[in-house]
């Protein structure tokens, strides 16, 4: 009787231990999920702040990603305030936003704005008005080659203060040598800019 009773003892102790240590081994496995699950809307989250304070930056759209013009003088509109009294940009400031916004190493700036006047070391800012671009986020898709499609509502308004609207779509390519992490390769329309 005390051998039956020992044994059911030892028996019901064994399954105890058997049942805490599953119960062990799953909570962190299923608390690991949960946080991980956590964790990706909270990456999204940061990186759609990341880009969209980039897009709200950015003066390169449609076309102006063919040249390394038009993108030293999309690099000078989000440097302008850094312009001296005769609209001259360091050179070496806008080579460096270039590379690490769009990626481009840009290396004879005599070819940039020949119709324009030329000082060694410095980029011209070409004196017009400019339109500034407010980007409102719609939508983050990791693409299978680990770049970023980011779609954009945006909201133009020219120096004139006409607003105009219009839907973007981004390429972010990730750069570990740009200092904002990504780099835009693209950034395009998707209908055309209307008043509102």
């Amino acid at each position: 009787m005390k051998t039956k009773k020992g044994i059911i003892i030892v028996l019901s102790l064994i399954l105890l231990f058997s049942c805490c240590s599953v119960a062990a081994k799953s909570v962190p496995a299923g608390t690991s999920a949960v946080a991980a699950a956590q964790k990706a809307p909270e990456k999204s989250r940061v990186l759609a702040a990341r880009f969209l304070n980039m897009l709200n930056h950015n003066y390169a759209y449609d076309e102006d990603f063919k040249t390394e013009e038009a993108l030293v003088n999309a690099a000078a509109a989000s440097l302008r305030n850094y312009a001296d009294a005769d609209g001259f940009i360091p050179a070496d400031l806008t080579a460096a936003y270039v590379r690490n916004f769009y990626g481009v190493a840009v290396e004879d700036f005599s070819v940039i704005n020949t119709g324009f006047e030329q000082r060694e070391g410095y980029v011209y800012l070409i004196p017009r008005g400019y339109t500034v671009y407010k980007h409102t986020f719609v939508s983050l898709t990791l693409n299978e080659d680990g770049t970023y499609t980011v779609v954009t509502r945006v909201q133009e308004t020219d120096h004139d203060s006409a607003a105009f609207f219009a839907t973007a779509e981004t390429l972010f390519v990730p750069d570990a040598q740009s200092e904002f992490g990504y780099h835009i390769v693209r950034s395009v329309f998707q209908n055309d800019l209307m008043s509102m």
